[in-house]
């Protein structure tokens, strides 16, 4: 069952595009550049076949044919017919800003193919009594996306699980390369090797006998601890900056020791920690 509706419009340039993938990225199923009248029917048919849907915005605005400003009043009586809260978002930005970032796209106004300059006016005076309706209206001239973003999480309260960073920590052996898609990259082969004990060598970081041998080990005490500090101040880093995925890749030589164990024991600390992280043993069968 639906719960909330957020219909999306405003200025063409103001940011929109980067509105409907903030709410999408936060559970929200959205749809882009709908054309008003059909949105009762876009409604009934998600609550009929999609009773778990709760989150739903949608974007309307001047690409579509035939968009006429007298809907703003048609919208807002729409609303307060539905069983459920319903907000309209207007997203704008000074005539200048709006002007440059066209010029920087290179792309034609969708109301005037002639000059920029026109077609703004001509959508400002369309879109106005959508923005006198509106129950949000937002300025981007001076937001950068990232600001645009958690202005938007604020305003409708979307902190879900999705905008938490989600790590991947993968164990590799640098025999058979570095992965590619690292963001972060730390190197073990500092640590005794328990390969070269005969008992341990077909053994993997994941067995209680090497283990024992690595945390019997100074250095492997020293690094976890440095290692748990500098993630401690680099992962809210990464999230105050809009980073929704992060992968920490740990190598030693093979992948099947003392990259495994890293690897794990890092797995651990960030679940204690709260953080979602996914473990993955690249090389560990090789």
């Amino acid at each position: 069952m639906i719960r909330h509706l957020v219909v999306i419009t405003g200025m063409s340039g103001s940011g929109k595009s980067i509105a409907a993938k903030t709410l999408e990225d936060s559970g929200y199923f959205c749809v882009d550049n709908l054309p008003l009248p059909l949105l009762p029917n876009l409604l009934e048919t998600l609550e009929a076949r999609h009773t778990s849907l709760e989150y739903v915005a949608v974007v309307t605005d001047t690409r579509q044919p035939g968009f006429a400003g007298h809907e703003a009043q048609t919208l807002r009586a729409l609303f307060q017919q539905l069983r459920y809260e319903a907000r309209l978002l207007f997203l704008d930005s000074q005539d200048d800003i709006l002007a440059r970032r066209y010029a920087e796209s290179r792309r034609p106004h969708p109301m005037d193919h002639r000059t920029v300059s026109e077609g703004i006016r001509r959508e400002r005076a369309l879109l106005a009594s959508f923005r006198e309706e509106a129950d949000l209206i937002l300025d981007t001239s001076l937001l950068e996306p990232r600001q645009l973003r958690q202005r938007l999480r604020e305003a409708f309260d979307v902190q879900h699980e999705t905008e938490r960073l989600r790590i991947s920590v993968l164990s590799f052996g640098f025999k058979y390369g570095p992965p590619m898609d690292a963001d972060m990259l730390f190197d073990v082969r500092f640590l005794p090797n328990p390969y070269w004990v005969e008992s341990l060598r077909p053994r993997t970081g994941e067995e209680s006998e090497v283990i024992d041998f690595l945390e019997k080990q100074d250095a492997t005490a020293t690094f976890l601890d440095h290692l748990r500090s500098m993630l401690s101040f680099i992962l809210p880093q990464f999230q105050s900056s809009d980073r929704h995925y992060l992968t920490i890749a740990i190598g030693c030589t093979g992948g099947q020791h003392r990259s495994v164990y890293i690897a794990r024991t890092l797995q651990s600390y960030l679940q204690q920690l709260g953080t979602p992280a996914f473990l993955m043993h690249r090389d560990i069968r090789r």
